[in-house]
């Protein structure tokens, strides 16, 4: 091998591997990226309506086929029961919920949260935060029911006492009463102007 030979083979090399190294410093990074944006939260959207227990003769019908199928459905939950998580919601805030079985209703799923003031007057200017607050709680417990293979219609869902079922059966849902949240500079607000 002549002189001219090697020292164009050596050039050759030195190209090449600073160019590899470009390539992997570059895939390295890509791959730092990609593993460490949190996956976005699909949000599954609230139920149209809310499920309510069949009263027939005054009474809780626990043979209706829509109570029946609740109790499966939280018989199926109770192993992972109870199930807790803290989320932060869009606006900031920390939302815990638990999601709990009672085993001597097995037809009520009964979720707890802290971080919600169901109490709210509709003047309070909190209110829409709070409403977006509920909404984004509920959908990730719905998508992790979703996970157990259970729809959150299947389910009669017990939000807290009373104040808070009314209050969580009004907001689920965009209505003219409680329309789309959305931020207006650092302040959440309700899209449309709620109608009474």
């Amino acid at each position: 091998m002549n002189l001219d030979a090697l020292k164009s083979r050596l050039s050759q090399k030195w190209i090449l591997y600073p160019a590899v190294i470009i390539v992997l410093i570059l895939f390295v990074s890509l791959a730092t990226t990609l593993t460490s944006q949190k996956p976005k939260q699909e949000i599954t959207q609230a139920p149209p309506q809310i499920i309510r227990q069949p009263v027939t003769g005054g009474k809780f019908d626990e043979q209706a086929p829509v109570s029946q199928k609740s109790k499966t459905s939280i018989e199926r939950l109770l192993p992972f029961l109870p199930y807790r998580q803290i989320i932060t919601t869009s606006a900031g805030d920390k939302v815990t919920f638990v999601v709990i079985g009672n085993q001597k209703d097995l037809y009520d799923l009964y979720l707890e949260t802290a971080g919600i003031n169901f109490q709210l007057q509709k003047t309070d200017p909190d209110l829409p935060r709070n409403v977006l607050n509920l909404r984004e709680t509920a959908s990730t417990i719905f998508a992790w029911l979703n996970k157990q293979n259970v729809s959150q219609t299947d389910v009669f869902i017990v939000w807290g006492n009373a104040v808070a079922q009314k209050s969580a059966e009004s907001w689920l849902k965009e209505s003219p009463q409680f329309p789309k949240v959305v931020k207006k500079g650092n302040q959440f607000v309700f899209e449309k102007q709620p109608q009474n």
